[in-house]
């Protein structure tokens, strides 16, 4: 857990939106009317008390929502290669930071092109990215498994909520398009020949 814990891409993509995601659909239990037999608040009260099942339970949303996002990822990354080939004159600003974001951070981070910074930026896009995909899977938790009538509530304040992710990706990806063009013109300086590559 350690390692995990100095790892900032690791954190920000799997450890805080799993968190995030579990904490919310926790709370969220609280407001159900009533509760499946699957959750009753005796069997709720031995995942709280084991860190073990807790800890399970938290990579769970943490792993389902990555694989979702690298769903998108790969989506993505195809349509932009896809139209990149077919067109190469008409760009829309979206599907340029698009493509910055999903085709070109992978050539420049090989290069060694993108400093911390960099990282930290594009990192905080994808942990918002994350958090708005558990907030629209628990939303689809919630309306299917729980039941609509049962969690109305919970459902209407998740919607409430999801905006304002979706506003804070849609801001964080213009800045990680920004901050990786401008590594881009201005490669950062290497430790070892004191020069860009």
């Amino acid at each position: 857990m350690e390692s995990i814990s100095k790892n900032l891409w690791l954190l920000l993509t799997l450890v805080i939106p799993g968190l995030f995601t579990y904490g919310l659909w926790r709370l969220s239990l609280f407001f159900i009317t009533e509760l499946p037999k699957s959750l009753t608040p005796e069997k709720l009260e031995q995942i709280d008390a084991s860190n073990m099942t807790t800890t399970c339970i938290i990579f769970s949303f943490a792993l389902m929502q990555q694989a979702v996002a690298v769903m998108i990822e790969a989506i993505i990354y195809y349509f932009m290669n896809k139209s990149q080939e077919n067109n190469h004159e008409n760009k829309d600003n979206e599907k340029s930071i698009l493509n910055t974001l999903f085709c070109e951070r992978f050539v420049l981070a090989s290069k060694g092109h993108l400093n911390e910074q960099a990282e930290r930026i594009i990192g905080n896009f994808f942990l918002s990215m994350n958090i708005t995909i558990g907030i629209c899977l628990l939303i689809a938790y919630f309306a299917g498994y729980i039941g609509f009538e049962k969690s109305q509530s919970v459902i209407i304040g998740l919607i409430v909520l999801l905006p304002a992710a979706i506003a804070t990706t849609y801001f964080r990806m213009v800045t990680a398009g920004q901050i990786i063009n401008e590594c881009k013109k201005n490669p950062p300086i290497t430790k070892e020949t004191g020069k860009t590559d």
